[in-house]
């Protein structure tokens, strides 16, 4: 429903816009400061803070670099490869 709903948004733009599909997998463990993976960095699903660099962000990050990738717009993190 929200794929739809997007697409048909992306459809009425003015300017070309693509909808990509994201694996959601590891977005909320993954640094997109260092790339450290772990359980750890996750004090809860609002709280993300990185054990290894104590960058703070959150899944967006991530989900926006892998559709990048997919895209060709940018490089593939290793940790998705």
């Amino acid at each position: 429903m929200l794929r739809q709903h997007l697409s048909g948004t992306a459809a009425a733009a003015t300017e070309r816009l693509q909808v990509i599909n994201v694996s959601p997998v590891y977005t909320s463990l993954g640094c997109s400061g260092c790339g450290n993976m772990d359980n750890g960095n996750c004090e809860s699903q609002a709280i993300f803070c990185c054990i290894s660099c104590v960058h703070t962000t959150n899944a967006a990050n991530n989900i926006i670099a892998a559709g990048r990738a997919v895209t060709g717009r940018g490089v593939t993190p290793a940790r998705w490869v």
